[in-house]
């Protein structure tokens, strides 16, 4: 099996694990969230007020993150990009930067309304 090497927060030495470990705690962390969210929008949920979750940031990339997120909500789901910045390197319509890139824009826009 693939090791993967892990740093430490704290210490900042490193250690390898085998990779099917970590797949193992992301997965029961992920699905802890999504369940956590799912109990926290719950009435939304039932009431179909959200047409689809969009899953942004980079646990984005994780394999297996957008099934395990239309199991847990049981509605779509989809990575999310950012729309394209004037003036501002491809890497920031990565989906690891999508929610920063939002709030960039979301900020402008209130800022030029507020004026």
């Amino acid at each position: 099996e693939d090791m993967v090497e892990i740093v430490s927060h704290k210490t900042g030495g490193a250690r390898l694990i085998p990779r099917g470990i970590l797949a193992s705690i992301s997965e029961a962390r992920l699905e802890e969230m999504f369940n956590g969210i799912a109990q926290e929008f719950q009435g939304y949920i039932q009431n179909k007020t959200f047409a689809r979750v969009v899953i942004a940031g980079g646990s984005s990339h994780l394999n297996g993150v957008v099934e395990l997120a239309k199991q847990v909500f049981n509605m779509p789901v989809r990575i999310g990009l950012s729309r394209p910045v004037d003036g501002v390197v491809d890497t920031v319509s990565l989906p690891c930067h999508s929610t920063a890139v939002g709030l960039v824009l979301l900020g402008g826009r209130r800022t030029t309304l507020a004026e």
